[in-house]
């Protein structure tokens, strides 16, 4: 596990100030710090310098990983998976490609195009369209994030997946200036959700102005609890609720849902955080 939230504590930042200060986004830092997404290199250099620190004290064992993972390299110019993963122990992403998926769910004539996937999630996700199908009165979901966003799939909806490796910094400062599929398609405040052999998108707006981290009914709350059920393969007749910025509640089967999109920031706050260490929630 990385030092970053001590490292943040100790200076009294928020991880809106910390982001500010690295030139990403608050939800990253988050990710990143909580363990959910190894930090790129250059961004883990970047996050160093700003703490004033040695790397090796922002993620420990990173040094020894890096030259273990170096000296494998030089004897086999091979990388296998095992020293990749003991990099992304560390919270450091080795693997410098940027990789996209494009899904095709039964019944549509066009592809989803999800961008900026982390190696270690493309990896995961191919492990579990090769995975055996699991019960049938069960949802088989695979849930899985990208740099914007959280989506979960219904491996039982899925014609065909395709994995594009996007090699450059080029590409990948390309993929991350480009906005949401959700602002694509103008619901920027939105969750898409699709249905079962539904091509047509079913979009619930989110009222991000008034949610508040420790409510029942937070829209966003009701979003984590959704990804946390599908991702927990409940019977595929249980019903997941989302109420939406109109308060209207959306009683949902399970088993009927294809895909659900929603960007991190309606998923996660830096106000609690904050309130923590004492800080102001206006801003970094």
């Amino acid at each position: 596990m990385n030092n970053i939230k001590k490292l943040r504590f100790d200076r009294k930042w928020s991880q809106g100030k910390l982001a500010s200060l690295v030139n990403t986004s608050p939800q990253l830092i988050q990710r990143i710090e909580t363990g959910a997404q190894a930090a790129r290199l250059q961004l883990a250099i970047d996050i160093s310098a700003a703490f004033n620190e040695p790397i090796e004290n922002v993620f420990p064992g990173m040094t020894y990983a890096l030259g273990d993972f170096a000296s494998e390299y030089d004897a086999t110019k091979a990388m296998t998976d095992s020293k990749y993963k003991a990099i992304r122990k560390t919270g450091i992403e080795p693997d410098p490609k940027v990789y996209s998926i494009k899904v095709l769910l039964r019944g549509h004539k066009e592809y989803q195009y999800l961008k900026n996937i982390p190696a270690a999630e493309i990896d995961r996700i191919f492990h579990l369209m090769q995975s055996e199908p699991i019960d049938e009165s069960e949802c088989s979901f695979m849930v899985f994030e990208s740099a914007e966003s959280k989506i979960a799939i219904n491996l039982r909806s899925i014609s065909e997946c395709q994995t594009v490796v996007e090699s450059s910094e080029m590409a990948l400062n390309a993929i991350e200036g480009e906005e949401d599929l959700a602002l694509h398609n103008g619901f920027g405040d939105c969750a898409i959700m699709y249905f079962t052999d539904n091509p047509n998108p079913t979009y619930i707006e989110m009222d991000l102005e008034t949610s508040n981290d420790d409510d029942y009914y937070n829209d966003g709350n009701h979003l984590n609890r959704a990804f946390y059920a599908l991702d927990s393969g409940i019977p595929i007749h249980d019903k997941i609720f989302i109420s939406d910025s109109n308060a209207n509640d959306h009683l949902i089967t399970a088993g009927d849902v294809s895909f659900l999109l929603a960007p991190h920031r309606m998923l996660e706050s830096d106000t609690t955080e904050c309130e923590e260490i004492g800080l102001e929630i206006s801003g970094p």
